[in-house]
């Protein structure tokens, strides 16, 4: 069994989360720190560890999926509307601005109709949504991703920066007709990021 600096068990534990700092080593079961370790605690805490040399304050983030549609993202976001309400808006591929294309997005391209963007957004929640796929064209398995809103254009980079190492960047970060900074990739675990920074043209 493995132990941390101070001689506690760090491994073949479950149940609770045992955060291991540098400085400090604390169990959380319900969220409470610095409780003592008991021998009837069950096995197999999950165990993280915390780098305290990082910025305390953590930026601010919204998190929605993002979903991916073959033509039909007008239609599934109207039905999601019609369920929870909200405001609802799209950019077709007519009504935005020459974009740089690649394999990825030339089909939809060909339909001006096509939803480069949309958003539903109520107080609780937001749904995006494009009918662009990827380079392999849409199938289920690629028809979905995370959305993050970040606070600012250099959280934005930052993230990019991050998620991109050993992946790949599909749109690099730029101006789109519904938000101020953009950005789209794949990271190295082949899981797809849309990354927006909203400001002047935040939804809400």
């Amino acid at each position: 069994m493995a132990h941390s600096a101070c001689g506690f068990p760090v491994a073949n534990t479950t149940g609770y989360a045992l955060t291991i700092r540098q400085n400090d080593v604390a169990i959380n079961p319900f969220n409470c720190r610095y409780l003592h370790f008991s021998a009837c605690m069950p096995r197999h805490y999950s165990v993280n560890y915390v780098n305290d040399s990082l910025p305390e304050a953590p930026m601010r983030v919204t998190l929605s999926p993002y979903l991916n549609f073959d033509g039909q993202c007008r239609q599934a976001l109207t039905l999601y509307h019609a369920c929870f309400g909200g405001e609802l808006k799209f950019q077709t591929v007519a009504d935005s601005p020459p974009m740089p294309s690649g394999p990825d997005c030339a089909a939809a391209l060909l339909h001006p109709q096509a939803i480069m963007h949309g958003h539903l957004v109520n107080q609780d929640f937001m749904i995006q949504g494009t009918d662009m796929s990827g380079p392999e064209g849409y199938r289920p398995g690629n028809d979905y991703g995370f959305g993050v809103s970040l606070d600012s254009e250099d959280s934005l980079r930052r993230c990019v920066e991050i998620l991109a190492g050993g992946g790949t960047i599909a749109v690099p970060p730029g101006p789109t007709p519904w938000a101020d900074l953009f950005a789209a990739l794949t990271d190295r675990f082949g899981k797809i990021w849309y990354l927006n920074y909203f400001g002047s043209k935040s939804p809400q």
